[in-house]
């Protein structure tokens, strides 16, 4: 079953790298988020988010891809004797964006490599699955965007309770620090790119 995740994420990466190939074109950009965990297990506190990434777009900043560490928080299990959960990993993402200019909206689609830890019992296990989600954003500045996010974690492995599909929000910032095309024009100008 996990083979199948992989052999999608490879083929989203490569789409996402293929995006971005004239690497004179291409963005890269940091990226730092912080936010609130909800679990659909109704026993599991919500928890504090945060992650942090590296990306790379393509021309005119549509099409790229994403690498993050995630940590989904620690959060108290509502029954005695648990203590709390905690769940982080790692997540490769294609991104879908409308087109630079100082609003974006965007869409992503990844995989993810989880591990669950039960602090009560001290049990821990790993999954792997779908991730999506979307954004809106502000960008200030040429290489600045502040972005709204919410993204889901679909059939993550708990150590006691199965599967579950935590979703995050969160607010967040990218830096961008490519190589801008010869000719390039701010986001502001009606020419665009």
């Amino acid at each position: 079953m996990h083979t199948k995740y992989a052999v999608l994420a490879g083929w989203m990466g490569l789409l996402g790298l293929v995006a971005c190939a004239p690497s004179a074109q291409a963005d890269m950009y940091v990226t730092g988020e912080g936010g609130l965990t909800t679990h659909e297990i109704p026993y599991y506190d919500q928890s504090s988010t945060f992650s942090v990434g590296v990306g790379v777009v393509g021309p005119a900043r549509m099409l790229g891809v994403e690498a993050s560490y995630v940590n989904l928080g620690n959060g108290a299990i509502g029954l005695s004797p648990y203590g709390n959960i905690s769940m982080s990993g790692y997540n490769v993402s294609t991104i879908f964006q409308s087109p630079a200019g100082p609003y974006v909206y965007g869409l992503r689609l990844g995989f993810y490599s989880m591990n669950s830890t039960d602090s009560g019992y001290g049990n821990s296990v790993s999954s792997s699955g779908l991730s999506w989600g979307a954004y809106l954003g502000v960008r200030p500045n040429d290489s600045m965007l502040i972005i709204w996010d919410t993204q889901g974690y679909s059939n993550v492995l708990t150590p006691n309770d199965g599967y579950e599909t935590p979703t995050t929000v969160s607010l967040g910032v990218r830096y961008y620090f490519g190589v801008r095309p010869m000719g390039y024009r701010r986001f502001d100008d009606q020419r665009g790119y």
